[in-house]
């Protein structure tokens, strides 16, 4: 990997997931202590958010570690995520029972991986699938159908707030 984004990068964000992690699993502890999700529905329903995303990112590290692309790809969701968690959690620290300063060592690595600058440089390069070739003649027979069959009926029945078309 390049200086851009180094294994250094990974390790920080396998450690930023963790204290993601460590403060969903003190809300999910909270909310079970103040009456679970009947009394405290956005507690819960903020959780289930976070609790989805922190899972997502710990299940693109392997992804990152294949290569450079895919390491700017995890950096990149992983940033996001901590900003997901950090916009849900401030002004609730308490409704979830967390200390607010749990992340503050990963601010240095969102503000890189959040960065306008970066994000834009990943725009027009999807990252590789690492499929097989059966996954990848699955993958081309779906994108043509979505091409020949979907596309040309779509905005259409977007539009005009139609059922999808028998044919389809």
């Amino acid at each position: 990997m390049s200086s851009a984004t180094s294994n250094a990068d990974l390790v920080i964000a396998a450690r930023t997931i963790e204290l993601a992690d460590a403060i969903v699993g003190k809300g999910v502890r909270t909310l079970a202590a103040t009456g679970g999700p009947d009394t405290q529905q956005v507690l819960a329903y903020d959780l289930a958010h976070a609790g989805a995303a922190v899972e997502t990112a710990r299940s693109m590290l392997d992804y990152g570690a294949k290569g450079e692309l895919e390491a700017q790809l995890t950096c990149a969701f992983v940033a996001d995520m901590v900003h997901d968690l950090v916009t849900r959690l401030i002004g609730r620290e308490k409704l979830w029972g967390v200390d607010p300063s749990t992340l503050a060592d990963s601010h240095d690595f969102v503000q890189k991986y959040r960065s306008p600058e970066f994000l834009s440089s990943l725009a027009n390069t999807p990252g590789p699938r690492h499929l097989d070739g059966d996954y990848e003649m699955v993958q081309d027979t779906f994108r043509s159908f979505a091409s020949k069959v979907i596309a040309p009926h779509a905005e259409h029945v977007h539009r005009e707030n139609l059922d999808v078309p028998e044919e389809i």
